[in-house]
């Protein structure tokens, strides 16, 4: 998950994205409809155990599942006894206005303090809710209710509930990651294996998501006389991956360039040993204003005098920001303009 989305502290910041939660309007939309959170808070302190933590009645959750439920609410998921709207009865009735509005989730009673740890319902624990604000005769669960324990957004809270989402819940969640202009951010294009450019291509392509993101798990290679140009959005590597510009091949950038998990290869653009410098016999990579290429064992490397013409590019948290090989003619269309070369952590490979 992007760091923007972490606060300083120890919460994930989803007051853009939606755990404590709250929606804009009062009553949630049918499934197919887009819903638009507006706060979260994902709360987690650092202990021994890294269990969650609660701010409100000073409690670590033992639910291994705490991320995901909470990202659960950030998707538009609703708890199974959500009574806000109108509860649902033990026997089902009005599912889709109802409690979490979700029609395959079991009818349920909040199921806090009276599941076990072999995920078996049990009379309300009173011991284990001493502190609580949740502990008393008004929080004794219905049992004829018939819910499902195992359900992520249920409040069971021991390690032998396997938890799981049901399809309309999973519905849910899509249709609101696909449709809520705050959550755009998460959303990308996954490319499973090498991508290579064989003709003039600019991205984000139709069925991108508005973000522009892709993830590529391969090489992306721009063949001799194909172009890539690149909008926005950030482009992220697997860790043995490169961005490959053959000898005549060309690449506008206007992006972000970075790993998606340690550091990738980085760019490569090759040129013509046996010719001068030339648009039309060496690759080019070419960067505009706030372009970045980050997280790269090597940012842009020039091979036989393939061209780079960076323009005020952020070359972030690189291994090597550039390299520039032997040649036996010289540079005159390769340039660094008004570039940032910076490095703002100290990284695997011992760097300032």
């Amino acid at each position: 998950m992007p760091k923007e989305y972490f606060l300083d502290g120890n919460g994930l910041n989803c007051t853009q994205y939606g755990g404590g939660f709250s929606f804009n309007n009062t009553s949630l939309p049918p499934v197919g409809t887009a819903v638009a959170a507006q706060e979260i808070l994902i709360y987690g302190k650092t202990t021994p155990c890294a269990f969650p933590f609660f701010p409100a009645d000073q409690r670590f959750s033992k639910v291994p599942h705490a991320l995901s439920h909470e990202l659960g609410h950030c998707l538009g998921l609703f708890h199974p006894h959500e009574d806000f709207f109108c509860p649902e009865p033990p026997t089902g009735g009005d599912c889709e206005n109802c409690g979490d509005k979700i029609c395959d989730t079991n009818p349920s009673p909040d199921l806090k303090y009276s599941v076990n740890q072999n995920c078996q319902r049990v009379p309300f624990d009173f011991s284990a809710c001493s502190g609580s604000p949740f502990c008393g005769e008004n929080y004794l669960p219905d049992f004829s209710y018939s819910p499902d324990l195992n359900n992520i957004m249920a409040y069971t809270n021991y390690y032998s509930c396997s938890p799981i989402f049901t399809p309309g819940q999973n519905t849910r969640m899509m249709e609101t990651l696909q449709n809520n202009p705050l959550l755009q951010g998460f959303r990308f294009t996954f490319y499973g294996s090498n991508v290579t450019i064989n003709g003039n291509e600019t991205w984000p392509m139709a069925g991108f998501p508005p973000s522009g993101n892709v993830y590529i798990n391969g090489n992306l290679t721009i063949s001799p006389g194909a172009q890539l140009t690149i909008n926005s959005g950030r482009i992220q590597f697997a860790p043995t991956a490169e961005l490959s510009i053959q000898a005549t091949g060309k690449l506008f950038l206007n992006a972000t360039l970075t790993s998606w998990c340690d550091y990738w290869q980085g760019v490569r653009v090759q040129g013509n040993a046996g010719a001068a410098q030339s648009f039309t016999t060496h690759g080019l990579f070419q960067s505009g204003e706030n372009s970045r290429v980050e997280n790269a064992i090597v940012g842009v490397g020039s091979l036989n005098g393939g061209i780079v013409d960076a323009n005020k590019t952020i070359f972030h948290n690189n291994n090597l920001g550039s390299i520039i090989g032997n040649y036996a003619f010289a540079h005159p269309l390769s340039k660094f303009n008004d570039c940032v070369f910076e490095t703002t952590h100290k990284d695997k490979f011992n760097t300032p």
